[in-house]
């Protein structure tokens, strides 16, 4: 039989509804879920956005103080090498007749703050081309100190690896001062070499550096 009209008799009409009338209740649940579900995701991207920003802000004016370890440490490391390359040239037979030469060069570690601070810009970093640049100044450092510290000065050949590591800390060195400006907050752009610049252009600049 035809449903009843709901005016002759409403709970006769419920009952002969009632499949529809739960199918229109549960979709328009579904899509008040789906409502609020997405307004509660977009809150918490809202905090999370805002978290990284305050993590972000406590953590930009403590760089430059590491920028500035990272700094020394080239200049320290520099010195050294520059120091041996001109004993050498006042001594070019040292190699050959001084037993007593020495094998390494002084130790030298990446200071304390560096790592952890270059870590927790990091974190709170959105740029890739950023992110990009951090990273390249940490594995530069790391691999400069080993290079440094395992440079055998009586190996044959020394001479071009003690110029190689000029050039690996001119790299640190052009990495590091590129991010100055923005730990500062005197400049605001981007401070990373990796956001489209031409790498002939920046290994121009390192070698400036290492001159």
């Amino acid at each position: 039989r035809l449903p009843v009209h709901w005016t002759f008799d409403p709970s006769q009409c419920w009952y002969d509804w009632q499949t529809l009338i739960g199918g229109v209740l549960a979709v328009g649940a579904a899509a008040l879920s789906v409502y609020f579900l997405r307004k509660q995701i977009s809150q918490t991207d809202l905090l999370h956005q805002a978290e990284l920003a305050r993590q972000h802000n406590a953590v930009r004016p403590v760089t430059p103080i590491a920028l500035s370890s990272i700094s020394d440490f080239c200049h320290v490391i520099s010195d050294e090498i520059c120091d041996e390359i001109e004993h050498r040239a006042n001594n070019p037979l040292i190699l050959d007749t001084d037993e007593n030469a020495r094998k390494r060069l002084s130790p030298q570690h990446i200071p304390d703050n560096v790592l952890p601070t270059m870590q927790a810009l990091v974190a709170t970093l959105a740029e890739k081309s950023k992110i990009k640049h951090v990273a390249e100044l940490v594995g530069s450092l790391q691999i400069m100190q080993s290079r440094y510290n395992d440079l055998d000065l009586q190996q044959a050949g020394s001479d071009i690896n003690l110029y190689g590591l000029l050039i690996d800390c001119a790299k640190v060195k052009l990495l590091t001062d590129n991010m100055f400006n923005y730990g500062r907050f005197v400049d605001e752009g981007n401070f990373s070499l990796f956001n489209g610049q031409d790498s002939e252009k920046i290994w121009d600049e390192i070698h400036k550096k290492s001159q």
